[in-house]
């Protein structure tokens, strides 16, 4: 089993042991794939965000030389992740918090499975199989799918959707139905439709002015033929107009074609989906307007992506907590742990773990909303340093290099809070070093967190 979370990993191993299992723990991506090399392990258990390199690298390294049965015990419940593992080779793949009883049970059927049973011993459900030919018969005919829709032969009162080729009694709907061309296929088409000539106009005035110059002239130019031809005078306002119409309008809709865009972009923003770009062209008013509102679409795509990230591993730390309570309750419960001081002691840590966290969600809420002021004083660095980095569990790996006499202006609780933070994550994540390194700037003081880790993507 390959888990960075020490009490999860143990919690689990109890109840795989008291199953029969023999079970091997390891806490990050290089150390699980060497026991899998090494050990030759019948399944893994594997999560997928570890130290190191991640669960996917681990599932892939694990069976370059034999298929390994691979379950994912993961946090991450995007479908993404989830058919990636697939793809990977994974066998079966479960999120957190989850039931110790499930996975033993899910671990056992991919045994069975890679085992393999005897035909004997399946179970048949005669409803939803067709009965097979009696012994040494052979079916001398394949029907086809239209002979058999039309003896209406097939699963009575089953319904497939048209592409899974299920013989129908009756015709597809589908069938009668012409293809259409791709809705983008037609927006570029009506997009191709419009003729933008006065782009580098730098004005809109001036290019209204235009449209309507050469709407007059068209005008003229008909009425002054008419008179030579001897159009009739009522038909010749109606011919002004019909070629006013045919030869200005094109040139309109491409000056306003920002604008349908704009309010196509507007709309779909409103729904949430911030994929649509506005394509500004133009150098008038109407150009300038379309790029800001690109640039203003562009950060709020980002804006979004980084709350749904932070949603996502708000949500990945709420659940390794819950999930180690729910497998320690679980073996209580089942009577594989014994039900004393060490145990619900452990399971109040993760109490305390799972309400730190929360009220960390809560301050950032806060801090976000304007409700939680900083409270700003004189700090010492050193002291702040020392105070961040003395009670974490891997101190002894920490390394400070301080600059004496260095003080700053700020809130020192929240200070100490992101100090204490990049810390932990940095010996738990990082590698064998973690510095601490404080310097001064010309800007003030720069405070940085170092370690051998492959880091967080900007």
């Amino acid at each position: 089993m390959v888990e960075d979370e020490v009490s999860i990993a143990e919690a689990i191993a109890a109840r795989l042991r008291n199953e029969g299992y023999e079970v091997d723990l390891a806490h990050d991506g290089p150390t699980g794939v060497e026991r899998c090399e090494t050990g030759r392990p019948d399944l893994v258990v594997l999560d997928v965000m570890l130290p190191g390199f991640d669960g996917f690298e681990v599932c892939r390294r694990i069976q370059r030389d034999r298929h390994v049965p691979v379950l994912f015990l993961t946090a991450l419940d995007q479908e993404t992740d989830l058919l990636v593992g697939l793809r990977l080779g994974a066998d079966d793949y479960m999120t957190k918090p989850f039931s110790a009883r499930e996975l033993v049970a899910r671990i056992a059927a991919i045994q069975r499975r890679v085992e393999g049973r005897p035909e004997t011993e399946r179970v048949v459900d005669p409803h939803r199989v067709r009965p097979a030919l009696p012994t040494g018969r052979r079916c001398r005919r394949r029907a086809l799918p239209g002979a058999a829709a039309e003896r209406r032969v097939g699963v009575p009162r089953r319904k497939w959707a048209p592409h899974r080729r299920l013989p129908r009694a009756v015709a597809a709907t589908e069938a009668g139905r012409r293809h259409r061309a791709h809705g983008a296929r037609r927006r570029l088409r009506a997009g191709a439709a419009d003729v933008r000539p006065l782009d580098r106009v730098s004005s809109i005035k001036v290019k209204l002015v235009v449209v309507i110059v050469a709407a007059v002239a068209i005008s003229a130019l008909v009425s002054s033929i008419g008179w030579r031809t001897g159009i009739a005078v009522w038909m010749r306002p109606i011919i002004a107009v019909a070629l006013s119409l045919l030869l200005v309008y094109p040139f309109s809709r491409g000056i306003t074609a920002p604008l349908r865009q704009m309010a196509a972009a507007a709309a779909a923003m409103a729904r949430g989906d911030f994929s649509h770009p506005v394509t500004a062209t133009s150098r008038d008013e109407v150009g300038e307007l379309a790029r800001t509102f690109e640039l203003m679409r562009s950060q709020l795509a980002e804006v979004d992506r980084q709350r749904r990230a932070l949603i996502a591993n708000v949500s990945h730390e709420l659940r390794t907590p819950l999930a180690v309570l729910r497998v320690r309750f679980e073996n209580m419960a089942d009577g594989v742990e014994p039900i004393d001081a060490a145990s619900l002691t452990a399971s109040l840590d993760e109490v305390e773990r799972l309400g730190q966290l929360v009220e960390r969600v809560l301050d950032l809420s806060r801090l976000e909303s304007g409700a939680s002021p900083l409270h700003l004083e004189r700090v010492e660095v050193a002291e702040l340093v020392a105070d961040a980095t003395g009670g974490d569990a891997g101190a002894e790996s920490v390394v400070t290099r301080v600059e004496p006499g260095l003080a700053l202006l700020g809130d020192r609780t929240r200070l100490e809070q992101v100090v204490r933070n990049l810390v932990d994550n940095a010996t738990r994540h990082g590698g064998d070093s973690c510095v601490v390194t404080a310097r001064a700037t010309p800007g003030g003081v720069q405070l940085s967190v170092s370690d051998d880790g492959p880091g967080i993507p900007e």
